[in-house]
């Protein structure tokens, strides 16, 4: 139930206004691998919402903008923003550094804020994050933008990059928003007027399936050597005993 509602909120991509601005002269635009990649990721606790997702890319290798928006409809906005704004946090494990991080709600905007800097040393790359959340009363939508970028990028498209962050647009009207309490407790799931999460049946393991074995032929390929070994000693047992037998005759035949 939860994998078919979440192919479904993948698939119904909203038709709204531009995710963000990128840089002047970057090519790229709406990215189905993008958008499926987000939608594998649970969303404000727990919920797979409606996603938008575009990448674009510098003119020059080595950096890349990904941009994406993820609305889902809830009544429990501030455990569904703390949720989504710790989702930024890479893993202990995962070998990503994090060297900056800053969060705020701003009131005159109505828009809860995320920033964080990181770098995976391992794969010699860097990223800048900015998250914006706006939220109604029983809607919730996060734009996200990420700038990654190599090592040995060009340091002016990383900036143009990080510039375009600020033009993310939650495409929330700022005269329906409401206030977004960034000290509320997460909750592991959200509700959401559209379905009803269940959690997954229990884990039962399947009966062993016997697998129905070939008896192993028997290789003949000795039997056919050793025949092939004996059939060769009888027909040179056979010449020596025509030749014994020439060389008798020829001898009798000289002793007359």
């Amino acid at each position: 139930m939860r994998l078919a509602l979440a192919l479904l909120m993948v698939a119904s991509v909203a038709s709204a206004g531009p995710i963000a601005k990128p840089p002047a002269g970057w090519k790229g635009g709406a990215n189905d691998e993008l958008v499926h990649a987000t939608g594998l990721i649970p969303h404000f606790g727990n919920v797979h919402g409606i996603i938008e997702a575009e990448r674009y890319d510098a003119p020059k290798p080595g950096v890349v903008l990904d941009v994406t928006r993820v609305a889902a409809t809830t009544s429990a906005h501030d455990s569904a923003a703390r949720a989504e704004i710790d989702q930024l946090h890479a893993p202990l494990d995962s070998g990503v550094r994090e060297t900056e991080w800053h969060e705020k709600f701003d009131a005159a905007t109505k828009l809860a804020e995320a920033r964080q800097v990181y770098r995976d040393s391992s794969v010699k790359l860097g990223g800048t994050v900015r998250l914006v959340i706006a939220a109604t009363a029983d809607r919730i939508v996060a734009a996200k933008g990420e700038c990654l970028a190599a090592d040995d990028a060009d340091p002016a498209l990383l900036q143009a990059c990080i510039a375009a962050l600020d033009t993310l647009d939650p495409d929330v009207d700022p005269k329906d928003r409401v206030v977004i309490d960034l000290d509320a407790k997460t909750s592991t799931s959200t509700s959401t007027s559209t379905s009803t999460m269940s959690p997954p049946p229990p884990h039962v393991p399947l009966a062993p399936i016997p697998i129905p074995q070939e008896q192993p032929r028997t290789d003949v390929r000795p039997v056919i050597v050793g025949a092939g070994i004996v059939a060769l000693a009888i027909v040179f047992w056979w010449n020596r005993r025509r030749r014994a037998r020439y060389e008798a005759e020829n001898r009798e035949n000289e002793s007359k």
